[in-house]
């Protein structure tokens, strides 16, 4: 070998890239979405509005859906627009846990309070809340679709003050589409609670019952919130056989406890 070529600088062999293809992708067992089917019925009891078949036609869509209720991009909007919005319905479960922390002046960190869905449906709807919103072309065309003059070089405060000037702008169709679109929307976050309880609970039911079938026989809890053993253990005195999550918005974790590994 020669004094140059000692020095110089071996040419790297180009590493084999992998393939995107052949890279290999986790799917969720086919146990752990039919549990999911089971919880979500047994969830669903509670939750009074809605028929049977309503129930069932909820969680077909979602088992068929690609990555069944792991995937909440597919149903979650989708499950609300056509059974929930519009409706009154109500979670009995919340409403119960909602009634007892009041009673005893305190609540879990996470739990979410003034949720329910009221009996009266009405609310107020003000101009401001109709067009603070808008970009400014999107209020100029509104100004102007209502014959209105839009004044050179108008800035968004003084389109937003000429737009609420504008005669029975309660009677425009952008008024009416907020007003559905408020009204179509009131239990959105009750619901978002509700469905995420049902998809936590459908694992931990599916973890445990993989624990048992391999011979674990003790399980503890792992406390995400501090303080929230109090109303972990207030929830499995009220049932002795629950699993989390014990309450709505309930982040605790159930474990397997196995000799050794502490």
């Amino acid at each position: 070998m020669g004094l140059f070529s000692f020095f110089s600088k071996k040419k790297e062999e180009p590493k084999p890239q992998l393939k995107l293809s052949s890279i290999p992708t986790v799917q969720a067992e086919s146990e752990l979405f039919s549990t999911y089917a089971v919880v979500f019925h047994e969830v669903m009891a509670d939750v009074d509005g809605f028929s049977p078949e309503e129930f069932s036609e909820m969680v077909k869509f979602i088992s068929e859906g690609e990555g069944g209720y792991m995937n909440m991009h597919h149903y979650h909007r989708h499950v609300f627009n056509n059974y929930f919005a519009g409706r009154h319905w109500a979670w009995v479960e919340y409403d119960y846990w909602e009634k007892t922390y009041a009673k005893m002046g305190s609540a879990p960190l996470r739990f979410p309070t003034g949720l329910a869905l009221p009996l009266d449906r009405t609310f107020e709807l003000t101009a401001d809340k109709v067009l603070k919103d808008l970009k400014v072309a999107d209020l100029k065309e509104f100004i102007e679709s209502q014959g209105g003059e839009i004044p050179p070089k108008a800035k968004k405060k003084e389109l937003l003050e000429l737009a609420q000037s504008l005669p029975n702008l309660n009677s425009t169709k952008l008024w009416k589409e907020k007003e559905e679109q408020i009204s179509n929307g009131i239990g959105y976050p009750l619901y978002t609670i509700l469905m995420r309880y049902i998809a936590f609970k459908a694992k931990a039911t599916f973890d445990r019952d993989r624990g048992l079938k391999m011979g674990v026989t003790e399980f503890k809890h792992l406390y995400v919130e501090e303080g929230d053993e109090k109303f972990v253990k207030l929830a499995l005195k009220r049932n002795p056989q629950a699993l989390p999550p014990y309450f709505p918005g309930d982040v605790t974790l159930l474990q397997s406890v196995i000799p050794g590994f502490d």
